[in-house]
């Protein structure tokens, strides 16, 4: 057992006022492979050493393993189910919500914000607050990474935020400010850059983290040269973890076991702690950082948080901090999981439920679910009791995809469905039991990738049959067909992608194919729809470009594909310069 550590006199209230506050989020990074976490293999001076001027929370639960939500979480101080992001790209954070970077900024706080992945781009509504929202994640010559979402190294965020503090010194010499830097690096796919060749870990994962570290030291190395270490807060820590083939989930977002919701947490100063502070003896959580940095920062924190001040709070044993994913119901069709994460237990409410003592079972390897056991009967009555305070998940999933009754039927006619049926039931399959369905698509993806369509038609084919509401899969059956120039199949794959999930994308790829047909009347239908899910999506502005194009109506097709690179760099961006260039070449001519 962990020895009991008093938190009481550790930071006393307002102890860091007037201080700066710089908050890293490492995307992607499990607890356990920091250095300061016990991982021998890690290559994270910089990190181990934040660690040892300051508190590490060795028991820091992420609300859910997804980027938007998590982080979302970070800056309101609410769980998921009370701000209301339930997952990436599908939603957005209310104007009316309250977040830390508002906060610090009405109490005169500089505040300047540098992301690295499109996941947090401006339009999802985390910039609320910020005087300075650097969601550019399209740097020049730096090739794309992945398929999933567009992003930008640590060097080219800590350039960004090197380049800002230079540029604000006189302001920040008489003000504080608030500065958060968001790295992806360690995301799937792990490559780091070719030039950073160190000693370094063996696993890319590793390297990757190793990668970031580096950068960090920038940060803080600035910090310290320009002498502003001593008076700024730093805070660090993941929005979630990587399952890295445990409980054969690759990556994240379908489970919600330690390995993707057990994240770093340090908060330091060597001025408030010259010596490291390690507390295991109690369960922490994402939704306690807005309380505990205000309160350290001696600000007052008028609006309510989920989340409690860890240095003013008592250890509670019974504590129990909420997780959940619905990425699972809303990109896969199988069922969400919500479970209740205390220090020694967990229980995960599935189709199969679960219950781990992780005093003996830190893998979380032995399932003890017995619905008549004492902690599983207590643990499942409160999880009950908190998510009937919160609504239903068919009024979440409403919230994310409505549409007034003119606009269903206008869609229906056209052959659109917005239901969340097709035949087999959803939200049933325990994801756990899907893990090998989930390899199959994404092998089908790269397949695809490789130029081995005929192949990856195969595979996806077959996922299909088993699984036939699954969404991804008939996004990816979309992209293997039109590989394959079966034009009349993939847009029946996107039509059925978008009866079981209906996004602003969705609705694009099919404007598409019916451009090719010539059918405009449908094809302005498709896009309008897509407008209505997401305004700012530069895709449809490409796409209303391309018609203009066919119909050699050049000028104006340079306006929208300049308009989608105004609204939408980060996603549309490298498309729109590219038929920028061809336009204007014509127009040359």
């Amino acid at each position: 057992m962990a020895a009991a550590v008093d938190l009481s006199g550790a930071a006393d209230p307002s102890c860091a006022a007037g201080f700066n506050l710089l908050l890293i989020t490492l995307d992607t990074v499990r607890a356990d492979h920091l250095g300061c976490y016990g991982h021998s293999a890690a290559r994270t001076p910089t990190l181990d050493t934040l660690a040892a001027t300051g508190v590490r929370f060795g028991q820091a639960i992420a609300p859910t393993p997804l980027t938007l939500p998590s982080h979302t979480t970070i800056m309101t101080g609410l769980t998921a189910p009370s701000h209301e992001v339930r997952n990436n790209g599908s939603f957005q954070l209310a104007e009316s919500r309250v977040t830390l970077a508002e906060t610090l900024r009405e109490h005169d706080y500089s505040t300047a914000a540098f992301v690295g992945a499109y996941v947090l781009d401006a339009r999802y509504g985390l910039a609320q607050g910020f005087d300075h929202y650097d969601d550019d994640v399209n740097i020049a010559g730096e090739p794309a990474k992945g398929a999933h979402f567009v992003e930008r190294s640590a060097e080219h965020v800590t350039d960004a935020a090197l380049a800002w503090l230079n540029e604000s010194r006189t302001d920040i010499d008489t003000k504080p400010f608030f500065m958060w830097t968001h790295y992806f690096d360690a995301h799937y796919p792990y490559e780091p850059p070719a030039s950073f060749t160190p000693i370094s870990p063996r696993h890319p994962y590793d390297r990757e983290i190793a990668f970031v570290d580096t950068q960090v030291k920038r940060l803080v190395e600035y910090l310290r040269s320009a002498d502003l270490l001593d008076r700024t807060l730093i805070v660090v820590t993941a929005d979630h973890g990587e399952g890295l083939g445990e409980h054969d989930e690759a990556t994240h977002s379908l489970l919600v076991y330690d390995a993707t919701t057990h994240v770093p947490l340090l908060i330091s100063s060597p001025i408030l702690f010259p010596t490291s502070l390690s507390v295991d003896d109690r369960v922490v959580g994402l939704v306690d950082i807005v309380p505990t940095v205000l309160g350290m920062l001696g600000v007052p924190m008028e609006f309510t948080v989920d989340g409690r001040d860890l240095f003013a709070s008592p250890r509670d044993d019974s504590r129990a901090i909420y997780i959940e994913t619905l990425a699972s119901l809303m990109n896969n069709g199988w069922a969400p999981l919500y479970g209740l994460r205390r220090l020694n237990d967990k229980y995960i409410l599935a189709p199969q439920p679960e219950y781990y003592d992780l005093r003996t079972d830190t893998g979380e390897v032995h399932d003890l679910f017995d619905p008549d056991a004492s902690a599983v009967v207590a643990l499942a009555s409160e999880l009950e009791q908190r998510m009937g305070q919160w609504p239903a998940i068919e009024s979440v999933l409403g919230q994310a995809r409505s549409m007034d009754p003119a606009e269903a039927e206008r869609l229906a006619a056209l052959g659109y469905v917005n239901t969340l049926g097709g035949g087999a039931p959803r939200g049933v399959a325990d994801p756990k039991e899907m893990m090998q369905v989930y390899y199959r698509i994404m092998n089908a993806e790269s397949l695809c990738s490789k130029g081995q369509a005929a192949r990856a038609r195969e595979v996806i084919a077959a996922v299909l049959e088993e699984d036939p509401t699954n969404a991804r899969a008939w996004d990816a059956a979309r992209m293997v067909y039109k590989r394959l120039g079966r034009f009349d199949d993939a847009e029946r794959c996107a039509r059925k992608f978008c009866e079981l999930n209906p996004t602003s994308g969705g609705f694009v790829n099919i404007a598409q194919f019916l451009l090719a047909r010539g059918e405009l009347e449908e094809f302005e239908t498709a896009l309008a729809e897509a407008e209505r899910l997401d305004p700012a999506n530069g895709d449809i502005f490409i796409a209303r470009g391309d018609r203009l194009a066919v119909a050699g109506r050049f000028r104006e097709a340079l306006g929208e594909f300049e308009r989608a690179l105004a609204m939408d760099p980060a996603n549309a961006g490298p498309t729109a310069r590219e038929k920028i260039a061809l336009v204007k070449a014509r127009l040359d001519q």
